[in-house]
């Protein structure tokens, strides 16, 4: 949550039930789903994309480099992970 501006959605691809409710739950956020394909359509500003996009290991093995880069991971339990990827891009 502290690396998000205040107000700003939290965008995941293929978001599960669980995420779509604790992350308004814990946050306040609303959550986005998003699409990869279009998170790494090359004729796409990538000032419209996300800074920070979220994605579920049940979204399978997602990659979206080189548009953006793996931040951060974390295994909540239950054998889940999610990852955290920055937009190259984003600022500081």
């Amino acid at each position: 949550d502290a690396q998000l501006a205040r107000g700003e959605p939290v965008y995941a691809i293929t978001p599960d039930e669980t995420l779509m409710a604790i992350i308004p739950f814990t946050t306040g956020r609303r959550v986005v789903a998003v699409d990869s394909a279009a998170l790494l359509d090359p004729h796409r500003d990538p000032a419209e994309l996300p800074a920070r996009v979220l994605v579920p290991d049940k979204a399978g093995s997602v990659s979206l480099a080189p548009a953006y880069r793996r931040s951060a991971a974390q295994w909540p339990g239950g054998g889940r992970a999610v990852t955290l990827w920055e937009r190259e891009t984003a600022p500081q």
